[in-house]
């Protein structure tokens, strides 16, 4: 069944099309006798508002964009989840858009949503971003910015992370305790909060340790998937006394996982 819209409405009550509107959204110039008749023939013929429509009308879309690098990750994706569940809740949709860690997709997709009607973003940066430049056009046009998870402190913005340093700090205690003394660290941006902020948490662990940090063992690694495993491979055929690697990130687990088993 097609859906029925305001001019079909009107035609059925015998009013005008703005008196229906304005009965629909209980407009204080509309008797509550017509806004009844509006409301029950609304209900009869099962008739939806545009929400477009009336987006252009509010000027709100009532739309939040909501960009990750990727969905794959346990994390991104339990994020996702609850953004979409708070701002469904509080009567908005989310627009999910994906930058697979690219900083040219990310530009992309910044230009798409300044172009585009969003009342709001929510972003966690690519790790290929250096800086944020390019999220400037969202701030230009009075769209509220939210950073999650990877944030860049060269934007004054709202942020909302975790405990980067301690995480990091467990993470190589958890290898320390373990036997481990040549720790190796994969970074995936130091450009990045989240990537030199628990960089400092594994330097931390070390020196808790007594144990001297080796430049050498610190490596960024922030292309794709093939890239990053052929990176590991020659770090650990070229420091063979490594014994531990602290990946910062799921997606640097997985690549570090994938060079070990190819390098048997």
């Amino acid at each position: 069944m097609s859906s029925v819209t305001l001019k079909q409405l009107a035609q059925q009550l015998g009013l005008a099309s703005s008196t229906v509107s304005r009965a629909l959204r209980n407009g204080s110039d509309i008797s509550a006798d017509t806004k009844h008749r509006v409301q029950a023939m609304a209900a009869q013929l099962h008739y939806q508002p545009h929400a477009y429509a009336s987006g252009l009308r509010s000027q709100l879309s009532h739309t939040i964009g909501v960009v990750v690098p990727e969905v794959n990750d346990q994390f991104f994706s339990q994020a996702i989840d609850g953004i979409e569940e708070i701002a469904r809740q509080n009567g908005y949709h989310t627009l999910i858009c994906l930058t697979h860690d690219s900083y040219a997709l990310e530009a992309d997709v910044t230009r798409q949503l300044t172009r585009g009607r969003v009342d709001g973003v929510l972003i966690s940066l690519a790790g290929e971003t250096q800086r944020p430049a390019h999220l400037e056009q969202l701030r230009s046009r009075g769209v509220p910015l939210v950073f999650f998870d990877r944030v860049s402190e060269a934007l004054d913005t709202a942020t909302v992370t975790t405990n980067d340093f301690e995480a990091a700090y467990q993470a190589t205690e958890h290898l320390l305790a373990a036997g481990c003394r040549r720790v190796a660290y994969l970074l995936m941006s130091s450009q990045l909060a989240i990537g030199h902020q628990r960089q400092q948490g594994y330097e931390a662990a070390l020196h808790a340790h007594g144990l001297p940090l080796d430049p050498a063992l610190v490596v960024e690694v922030s292309g794709s998937n093939a890239e990053n495993v052929a990176r590991i491979k020659a770090l650990l055929q070229h420091q063979p006394a490594i014994d531990g690697l602290f990946a910062s990130t799921g997606r640097l687990a997985l690549s570090t996982y994938q060079a070990c088993q190819e390098l048997g």
